[in-house]
């Protein structure tokens, strides 16, 4: 598996990171190429960065992308304590 990332910054700040994973696989003699594509677009407010919106690609099933809004809950020292979803729900995220 081939695993790239590449960052996009604007000054000292994190605008967007793009990571890709290829696969090959051989079926019935025939090579097959799986590609999947994450990028993570970087929300900025008056303070830093407040979350990310994370974009997996196009779903197969209904043919559009889906995009995913995550913000930071920090404390009083900026520290991020959470992760939570666009609901206020403690977001499961798992490594990309």
């Amino acid at each position: 598996m081939k695993k790239e990332s590449h960052s996009l910054w604007a000054n000292d700040k994190l605008i967007s990171e793009t990571r890709v994973q290829t696969a090959n696989e051989w079926i019935d003699s025939d090579l097959h190429v799986h590609t999947k594509k994450t990028v993570i677009d970087s929300i900025h407010g008056i303070s830093g960065i407040v979350g990310f919106t994370l974009n997996h690609g196009i779903c197969v099933y209904v043919q559009r992308q889906f995009d995913l809004h995550y913000f930071f809950r920090k404390n009083l020292q900026d520290d991020v304590t959470h992760v939570v979803d666009i609901d206020g729900n403690i977001a499961e995220l798992s490594p990309i």
